[in-house]
């Protein structure tokens, strides 16, 4: 009997640690999701700045094209600089309230090491996110990364910062990718630029309320 009842406790415990961790998880989405509503109520349709870098080939055009537009240039030579725009939704209008971001992806693409070293350090300090960029299949792209990171982003800016895998798990591992994006202190990013893969709303949605959070935090 004793047994019985020991037993019994202890399941009811687990099912209760479960059920308040569950609730505890919820409270803080819904924590979430209310500020950056305040926010966006505050700020109609704020602009988040998104600078990308990345080496030679590494396809800072292709992925910035396909993120704005939805298209792989595959007939034009990536020879233009720019900026590309897009409008999201992040949550469904409530009662006449608008919960849009404009997201203002720039990226240079000449060699990084190339530019002169002032004009990219305002660059970094315009944008208040970051995006280092690779290409999968090449990995050069991927091991100037941590140079790139170095040179430019770390402790020069607060920003919110992205490790950018771009391609299919081929070449360059995922697993090598999240490593670095850990050393780093990056979040990482899978996409296909070629076939749209990982640069749909959805995940553009996760990417700005993690720069919208990153700058509530900042305040």
């Amino acid at each position: 009997m004793n047994a019985l009842l020991f037993n019994l406790t202890c399941m009811m415990r687990r099912i209760l640690q479960k059920f308040t961790s569950s609730n505890t998880h919820n409270t803080a989405d819904m924590s979430e999701d209310t500020r950056l509503k305040d926010f966006l109520t505050s700020q109609p349709l704020p602009t988040l700045q998104i600078l990308v870098l990345g080496a030679p080939g590494s396809g800072k055009r292709s992925v910035c094209e396909q993120i704005a537009h939805g298209v792989f240039p595959i007939d034009r030579e990536p020879t233009e600089n720019g900026q590309y725009l897009r409008i999201i939704e992040l949550f469904p209008s409530e009662e006449g309230r608008d919960f849009r971001v404009m997201l203002e992806w720039t990226t240079n693409l000449a060699d990084p090491k190339e530019m002169i070293p002032g004009i990219l350090q305002q660059m970094v300090r315009d944008n208040e996110a970051h995006v280092l960029l690779y290409r999968t299949a090449d990995r050069g792209t991927f091991e100037a990364v941590e140079g790139l990171w170095q040179d430019h982003i770390a402790g020069r800016t607060g920003g919110k910062v992205f490790l950018v895998a771009n391609g299919e798990d081929e070449g360059v591992t995922q697993a090598e990718g999240k490593q670095l994006a850990d050393r780093l202190g990056a979040s990482f990013w899978l996409l296909s630029a070629k076939t749209g893969d990982g640069a749909g709303e959805e995940q553009l949605i996760v990417i700005a309320k993690a720069i919208l959070l990153h700058r509530c935090e900042k305040g």
